[in-house]
């Protein structure tokens, strides 16, 4: 068949569409009648699992002596989609499709009288019905216009889909190609198919270096199908508009939408038989839709509307790509008995930052499947016969930076040609970049999980004000890493300028909402310089503490004294209540030897190791100094360069302990925060009142390891696993008391 000839046919295949919408009027009708008549829930009666009971029943209904009965008022329409009545009943896959276009046309007309804060929701849910028409595993509205690219919303992400999701870049590179003519062929205008182009993946493939890399490119290249439809727009004086919009499909694991171009294109003009509806619909709704996208304020609760809000607060993470596969696992295990939540936060540390670039990028991959994958425990809904996470979750969830999201950008080997500073000594290297630099990869995880808009983060320094007015409540999230450099990774500020400009924004708002203030270092985390300087896995923060004490001390034979007691105290392990189990230290080495039974000496072997660190060491080498005379002292380079940088690390702790203290005093008074949570402590901390604010709370690491015997009594060691998470619940109703914010700390056992 020629190609204009061939192309006239696939344009047959889009008319004829008047039956279309005459018949699944008819099929709106009805099913609208059978909800006032059985009095159905308006929210879980348009799913596409009931509206698929009910157009298999119609058609059951409409189907006598293997012909189509006349006076039945769908007959029109299944005779025009199915020519050859079934009366066994329709296919499964054909009566989704009938479905979901029974779907897009009721959300089609709920759309225009949606109030604002109501259209993203009812968005999702008709790219949800265009999943079905089409058979997608996925479904984008996507806002173009020249290369800006938009995210104007998307279908419900499945379970066995959430770490496949494209981001921004990729959708907008993904219409590039078409723009050029690269990757697509183009059936009829406006409609495009991925090409199925074998010669194209072998070619690619031949340039990989692995036969194991090969198949894996190969395999992506295959299983991702691509369907793109633009929905052309235009104005008030019917003139082109500068932005345009385009639906892109994407499935996996199914027959090519390219290999029956026939099929396809059927299923296209059942996907867009009221493509002028909506095209009018988002015409309509464009900036709404964008401005959704981009703010919070839409943004309503999970829990009951006449209980408390609740937030699940984590903390750090530190993700590699060798746990977090057992973290996902774990997960899965997860109670969580206190959902629904409104809320996910997570206060920073999200990787484990000490690694090159090589490993970061992929640490941080491994976080997002983390996150994807707690969301989807917290608010996963059973949708259609399988579990869906809609779209919001990943407004309803908030990441901050922690020390170690700087850190790891402080020791990368050169990759992809850009010049970050290398390190390979575990400690960050000399050279300083721009404060934002140190967050790069930080930066891209986020833009990626989340979809935000970047560019006003980065400028406030990844500090940022979260407004949700509908539920009440504003995120104060700040970046106290702001000011770490290279050789102090773990130093603690507070932007005095960004709290100034929050304190005011807020002072604005009609309705004076609950401020929630988020931090890596919470207020109450006492600053210690020397502690991140010497703190190993057999050293703790006392040891420190007594180390730059003993050196503060005016006389040289008083600073002896104090470090031959110290020296002395380091030579003893003090075993709490006699169990060795529980003893900080011998767990550190069980986690690092990972033996099979308990070893005879432990304690020796813990003191061995502490003998080995960096603080013993020049312990020992000051005590031997202060032997001397104060001339030799003087005189000698190392002991004196020890003394000068631990008085430093100790004043420099005072300095930036007051400036912190001092503008969380300013924010405490304008704001006064109902809460403050924080992390980095990796243990639960003590609630302290402060002036204004009475709840700060600092959640321990998200994921907690510990030794244990296997059978009591018995020699055989195992590994115990606990995953921890507070909860904490905010009133709404106002004025509330202080007393009934409430704060829950849970400890849920995962091992099998």
């Amino acid at each position: 068949m020629e190609k204009s000839t061939r192309t006239l046919y696939w344009q047959i295949h889009l008319e004829n569409t008047r039956l279309l919408v005459k018949g699944i009027k008819r099929l709106h009708r009805g099913y609208q009648h059978k909800q006032s008549k059985n009095d159905l829930n308006r929210d879980s009666s348009w799913q596409l699992s009931e509206l698929r009971n009910f157009v298999i029943g119609e058609y059951r209904d409409s189907i006598q002596n293997d012909d189509y009965l006349a006076q039945n008022p769908y007959a029109e329409l299944f005779r025009f989609r199915f020519p050859t009545p079934d009366v066994h009943g329709m296919v499964t896959v054909d009566s989704f499709q009938l479905s979901g276009m029974l779907l897009l046309y009721h959300q089609l007309q709920i759309l225009e009288n949606l109030p604002a804060d109501l259209l993203a929701e009812a968005y999702e849910t008709l790219c949800n019905s265009i999943c079905g028409i089409l058979e997608a595993d996925m479904c984008y509205l996507v806002s173009r216009q020249t290369t800006d690219t938009r995210m104007l919303c998307a279908s419900s992400i499945a379970e066995n889909g959430l770490d496949e999701q494209p981001t921004i870049k990729e959708l907008g590179a993904l219409l590039d190609q078409v723009k050029d003519n690269k990757k697509f062929i183009e059936p009829v205008f406006g409609i495009f198919l991925e090409q199925n182009d074998t010669d194209a993946v072998e070619s690619h493939n031949a340039n990989a270096d692995t036969e194991k890399e090969k198949g894996k490119e190969k395999e992506k290249k295959e299983e991702t199908d691509s369907l793109i439809l633009s929905i052309t727009l235009y104005d008030k004086a019917s003139k082109l508009r500068n932005e345009q919009v385009y639906l892109i499909c994407q499935r996996k694991g199914k027959a090519r939408w390219s290999d029956n171009i026939d099929k396809t294109l059927r299923l296209v003009r059942d996907t867009l038989f009221l493509r002028g509806r909506l095209a009018q619909a988002l015409a309509r709704d464009l900036t709404e839709l964008l401005t959704v996208a981009r703010e919070f304020r839409s943004i309503r609760r999970k829990s009951p509307k006449s209980g408390p809000l609740k937030i699940l607060h984590i903390s750090d993470l530190h993700v590699t790509k060798s746990n977090f596969e057992p973290l996902i696992n774990d997960i899965q295990k997860l109670k969580l008995e206190d959902a629904p939540f409104d809320f996910l936060v997570i206060t920073g540390d999200v990787v484990q930052g000490r690694y090159a670039a090589r490993d970061l990028e992929q640490n941080y991959d491994c976080a997002a499947k983390v996150i994807r994958a707690l969301a989807m425990r917290m608010w996963g809904e059973n949708q259609d016969g399988k579990r869906v996470l809609r779209q919001d979750w990943k407004r309803r969830t908030i990441v901050i930076p922690g020390n170690h999201d700087y850190a790891s950008m402080n020791e990368l080997e050169t990759q992809h040609g850009e010049n970050h500073r290398a390190s390979e000594s575990g400690r960050p290297a000399a050279q300083e970049g721009s404060a934002m630099a140190k967050f790069t990869y930080y930066i891209n995880f986020v833009r990626k999980l989340l979809n935000v808009e970047i560019g006003e983060l980065i400028d406030n320094g990844l500090n940022e004000l979260r407004c949700y007015d509908k539920m009440g409540v504003a995120f104060l999230c700040a970046n106290t890493s702001i000011m770490a450099n290279p050789s102090r990774n773990n130093k603690v500020h507070l932007d005095k300028h960004f709290v100034e400009r929050a304190a005011w924004r807020l002072s604005t708002e009609k309705e004076k909402p609950v401020v929630v203030f988020l931090a890596h270092h919470g207020p109450d985390y006492k600053i210690d310089y020397v502690a991140d300087e010497y703190l190993e896995p057999f050293i703790c923060h006392e040891i420190t503490q007594h180390f730059a004490a003993a050196l503060s001390l005016g006389s040289p034979s008083e600073q002896k004294k104090a470090l031959r007691k110290l020296e002395d105290d380091m030579n003893h392990l003090v075993v709490s209540g006699g169990d060795k189990l529980e003893n900080d230290f011998i767990q550190a080495w069980l986690m690092k030897n990972e033996p099979g039974e308990l070893p005879s000496g432990i304690e020796d072997k813990v003191i061995k190791r502490r003998k080995n660190t960096r603080l013993y060491s020049q312990l020992q080498f000051l005590i031997e100094q202060l032997e001397k005379v104060e001339f030799e002292r003087d005189i000698n380079e190392r002991y004196q360069k020890i003394i000068a940088e631990v008085n430093r690390a100790r004043l420099l702790s005072e300095k930036d302990q007051q400036f912190y203290n001092d503008v969380f005093d300013n924010l405490d008074k304008d704001l006064i925060p109902a809460v403050c949570l924080s992390g980095h402590t990796h243990l639960w901390g003590e609630e302290r009142a402060g002036k204004n604010c009475t709840h700060r709370y600092a959640a321990k690491r998200f994921s907690w390891v510990k030794t244990v015997l296997r059978t009591p009594g018995g020699k055989e060691l195992t590994q115990e696993r606990y995953l921890n998470y507070g909860v904490c619940e905010i009133p709404t109703a106002k004025p509330f008391c202080e007393s009934d914010i409430l704060y829950h700390r849970r400890e849920e056992p995962v091992t099998p």
